[in-house]
């Protein structure tokens, strides 16, 4: 997935299947200003769309 950031935005279309990654727990590691925010951020987002019906609980 790394070389996809390499690429023109929209090249190369990524689809996650949001149920999968936090079926249970999930924990988001990374070094300082690599994004890790942003992506819970956006993960969150997704999770909350009606198709996804997610509950979500943020410690």
């Amino acid at each position: 997935m790394g070389s996809l950031l390499l690429r023109e935005k929209g090249a190369v279309p990524v689809a996650l299947d949001v149920k999968e990654p936090v079926s249970t727990h999930m924990a988001i590691l990374a070094g300082t200003g690599s994004g890790k925010s942003y992506t819970a951020g956006v993960l969150v987002e997704e999770l909350l769309l009606p198709h996804n019906r997610a509950a979500v609980l943020i410690f």
